[in-house]
């Protein structure tokens, strides 16, 4: 193996190696990255004098490691010859088993970039989004999409497939096609689990998350393509490996492959990002949505992204790509008076860096109180976020207790306007109203 490993010219003499070297896995006859070679020479002559000298050829290791979105990865040939990463996106380290949590790494919904809904903590929402850039880092739950854009996912697919390093993959590395999924899982010594563990992608049985569970089935990784509202998914189980539709909201692993031509190791030279706390603010309850809140935050190395990833209770606030926070949703005073907000920024080929800031909520008391059919009201912002009136219609105030008779307000027969039936002490008649509108203010019974 050692002297078939490399070729001399017969002529100069120069050595040149027949295919590339990895330290990591040897493949000289001692398996310990040291090549014995024999090298004999000749001269012209009718009668040739020959002379030998054992020549040996050392491979070196080389640092081949590099960092992203603060995790660690390095290269990895498969059998097909395609470099891809070590791991899956977002794994603290290479899978030592196919069950191994720390490889297991991040679940992206289809087609979105790293803003935090990847982790498998991460909080959940109902809401879809109108762009390809949700604010916010929760999963979005539900059937089908996560956003309302992009129907035909053309976006999405370049999004994916770019290798500038603004992409979830690092510089020179993209998403891989189904093509190129399905050469991978043909060079597998079995088509399966045990399989896609055993092949030099080291792929682990990391399962998938559909709305707020995380479930062992399906397992995989995503492709760039997609069908509507499903993309195509490399599906591995303990008897099969196949191409399949999977739902695009649901959230699988990612392997990055290198692009044909670039560098497996990209430079770190990307300047670190710093980005300070932020001194405590204040903003009065009855602010609209849109409504500045202190300013931009400060930083270094031009982060190019930044997120909401803690504290943000009811998507009360937004961020925007320069770092200036806005209120998002109705604010309450009554409901919540500070919120403490951990602001993350990013850049890719550079730790995220995250600050802080306290935004205090004042009362406006009485300024957000209305008078409505002579009786007064205020608006009260639910947990969910909806904005509700304080009381029932017609009570004299806000309940006390759940007997409270003066919050108990009017009762109404359903859909008809408020003409007096409503009163709790209303005269009742038995005849039917001929129109919508009855021109009594009698209950109907």
């Amino acid at each position: 193996a050692d002297t078939n490993s490399f070729t001399i010219d017969s002529t100069t003499g120069v050595i040149t190696s027949n295919a590339a070297f990895d330290f990591e896995t040897p493949t000289d006859d001692g398996a310990d990255n040291v090549y014995n070679l024999t090298i004999t020479a000749s001269d012209s002559a009718s009668t040739p004098i020959t002379a030998s000298i054992n020549f040996t050829i050392t491979i070196t290791d080389v640092v081949d490691t590099f960092l992203f979105n603060s995790k660690t990865y390095s290269p990895v040939i498969s059998a097909d010859g395609r470099t891809w990463l070590d791991r899956n996106l977002g794994a603290t380290q290479v899978a030592t088993s196919s069950d191994d949590a720390d490889s297991f790494g991040h679940f992206y919904q289809w087609g979105r970039p790293a803003d935090g809904h990847q982790l498998r903590n991460s909080a959940i929402t109902e809401d879809k989004v109108g762009n390809l850039v949700p604010n916010h880092a929760n999963f979005i739950t539900g059937d089908g999409d996560w956003t309302t854009a992009d129907i035909d996912g053309a976006l999405r697919t370049a999004a994916w497939s770019s290798i500038n390093g603004r992409g979830i993959c690092p510089v020179g590395y993209k998403v891989p096609t189904t093509a190129e999924l399905e050469t991978e899982k043909d060079s597998w010594t079995s088509r399966n689990s045990a399989g896609a563990f055993a092949a030099n992608l080291k792929l682990p049985n990391a399962g998938s998350r559909v709305d707020n569970t995380i479930s062992l089935s399906p397992t995989g990784l995503w492709s760039t393509n997609n069908s509507g509202d499903n993309a195509i998914f490399l599906s591995v189980g303990s008897s099969f490996a196949a191409l399949t539709n999977l739902r695009i909201g649901l959230g699988a692993s990612i392997r990055c492959i290198l692009n044909t031509g670039s560098n497996p190791v990209p430079a770190n030279t990307a300047t670190p990002i710093i980005i300070a706390d932020q001194a405590q603010t204040s903003v009065a309850e009855d602010a609209t949505t849109g409504t500045i809140v202190g300013i931009p935050f400060v930083t270094t190395g031009n982060p190019t992204g930044f997120s909401i990833t803690a504290g943000n209770t009811g998507n009360a606030f937004a961020i925007n790509p320069a770092g200036q926070i806005t209120i998002n949703n109705i604010l309450d005073y009554e409901r919540t008076t500070s919120y403490e907000l951990t602001i993350t920024a990013t850049k890719a080929n550079t730790p995220d860096k995250t600050a802080k800031i306290t935004i205090t909520i004042t009362d406006v008391g009485g300024d957000r109180l209305f008078t409505f059919k002579n009786t007064q009201y205020s608006p009260v912002v639910s947990p969910t976020g909806e904005t509700w009136l304080d009381r029932n219609l017609g009570a004299r105030q806000v309940a006390t207790s759940f007997d409270d008779v003066n919050s108990f307000g009017d009762l109404y027969q359903w859909g008809r306007p408020t003409d007096g039936h409503q009163l709790r002490n209303s005269s009742t008649i038995t005849t039917l109203a001929d129109s919508i509108t009855p021109n009594s203010a009698d209950f109907i019974v």
